[in-house]
C-alpha cells in the first residue's frame, strides 16, 4: 500500500512535467511507469502511446505497454500494430500538418515547374529533379493523411466504463463486459458529454467523454 502511494505521488508529480513536455518521450515514458507503479493502467498506457508516437523506437516504453497489452482482459480486442506506412513516415511528428501541407504545395509547385520546357536546364536534370519534388510531395501528402487516422487514437481512463449502444445513461451495453481502464479505442465523434468510440475489432458504442482521452491531446 505504501509503495503504491509512493508511485501516486510520483505521478502526480510528473504529471505537470509531462505536460509542460509533451513532445520529449522520455518523460512521457517516466510519468507513465510512475502511472504503472501506481496502478493506474489507463494513465500509464496513455503515456506510453504517447511517447511511442513521438518515438516509436523507445525501448522502455515498447515493453511497458507490450506488458500492458498482456494482462489485459483476453475478450478486450487488441490493436494490430503498427505497419510499415507509419514507421516510413515516423518523422512526420517533427513537423505540425500546416507545415507539411506548405511543404506540400511548394514540392508540387516545384514539379510542375520542372516538366515545362521553358527552363535551360537539359531534359533529364529536368525529369530527375520533378521525379525528387513529386516524391516530396507525396511523402508529405501521405503523412498529412496518416495524421487524421492517428488523432483518432485514444484511452479508456477510468475502469468499469459501460460501452452503451446510444448517447444516453439508459441506453442498452453495447458489450456484455464493462472495459477496462487501458482499453485503446479510437475516438471518431463527440456530442455535448458522449464520444462514440470504436474497439479494435469495429465494436462501436458512446461512452460519456470524461472517461476516455486522446492520444493526440
Amino acid at each position: 500500500m505504501r509503495r503504491t502511494r509512493t508511485f501516486a505521488e510520483a505521478e502526480s508529480a510528473f504529471s505537470g512535467p509531462a505536460s509542460q513536455n509533451a513532445h520529449s518521450p522520455e518523460i512521457l515514458t517516466d510519468w507513465g511507469n510512475a502511472a504503472l507503479g501506481a496502478q493506474d493502467l489507463g494513465i500509464a498506457t496513455l503515456a506510453y502511446k504517447r511517447a511511442l508516437r513521438l518515438d516509436p523506437t523507445l525501448e522502455r516504453a515498447q515493453k511497458n505497454l507490450s506488458w500492458l497489452r498482456s494482462r489485459a482482459p483476453r475478450w478486450l480486442p487488441r490493436p494490430q500494430e503498427k505497419g510499415a506506412v507509419e514507421t516510413l513516415f515516423f518523422w512526420h511528428r517533427t513537423m505540425s500538418t500546416t507545415m507539411r501541407h506548405l511543404w506540400g504545395a511548394v514540392a508540387f509547385a516545384v514539379a510542375v515547374l520542372l516538366i515545362t520546357p521553358w527552363t535551360l536546364w537539359r531534359q533529364a536534370t529536368r525529369t530527375h529533379l520533378a521525379v525528387l519534388a513529386g516524391l516530396l510531395w507525396l511523402a508529405l501528402t501521405g503523412s498529412a493523411l496518416l495524421d487524421s487516422v492517428t488523432t483518432r487514437d485514444g484511452v479508456v481512463a477510468v475502469d468499469g466504463i459501460t460501452l452503451r449502444s446510444a448517447d444516453s445513461d439508459g441506453a442498452p451495453a453495447a458489450l456484455a463486459s464493462p472495459l477496462p481502464a487501458g482499453a485503446e479505442i479510437e475516438i471518431h465523434e463527440q456530442r455535448q458529454n458522449w464520444s462514440r468510440i470504436a474497439l479494435a475489432d469495429g465494436t462501436r458504442g458512446w461512452v460519456k467523454s470524461h472517461t476516455v482521452e486522446r492520444v493526440v491531446p
